[in-house]
C-alpha cells in the first residue's frame, strides 16, 4: 500500500460508501492497511470501526479477537483493498460471527477500480 495516495483512497472509498444503499452499521477490518484506510473512513461515515485481529497475534486480551465489538451492530461490511481467493475474508465473517451479533454480507475493495463491491455468498 502507497501511502502517497491514501487521502484518494479514502475520499473515493467514502464516496462509493455513501453511494450505496446497502444498509452497514459498521466497518470491518484487518491489518494494518485496514486500519489505515479504515479509520478515516469510519470516522467520515460516521460508523464504528471493528478491528479483527489475526488468528496468531499476541495481545493483551485473548478473548476478544475483534476490537470494539459492542459496537458492530446487526450488520457490518469488511473494507479491504483487494480479494484473491477469500481467505482473509473468510476469517473475517467467521470472527465478526463469533464475538459479535452482526453478520457480514459484503465487502468492499477500495484498490480495486473494476470491481469495488463483493458478496459474501461469492466466498
Amino acid at each position: 500500500m502507497h501511502l502517497d495516495d491514501l487521502q484518494e483512497k479514502v475520499d473515493r472509498t467514502v464516496q462509493g460508501l455513501q453511494r450505496t444503499n446497502k444498509r452497514f452499521d459498521s466497518i470491518a477490518v484487518r491489518g494494518a492497511s485496514g486500519i489505515v484506510v479504515g479509520a478515516p473512513v469510519s470516522l467520515a461515515l460516521g460508523k464504528p470501526l471493528l478491528i479483527v485481529r489475526k488468528p496468531d497475534e499476541q495481545c493483551h486480551n485473548r478473548d476478544h479477537r475483534v476490537v470494539n465489538w459492542r459496537n458492530a451492530g446487526e450488520c457490518a461490511i469488511f473494507l479491504d483493498d483487494f480479494i484473491t481467493r477469500g481467505d482473509t475474508f473468510g476469517h473475517v465473517v467467521s470472527a465478526i460471527q463469533q464475538h459479535t451479533q452482526a453478520t457480514i454480507k459484503w465487502g468492499y475493495m477500495y484498490d480495486d477500480y473494476s470491481k469495488h463491491w463483493f458478496s459474501a455468498r461469492d466466498y
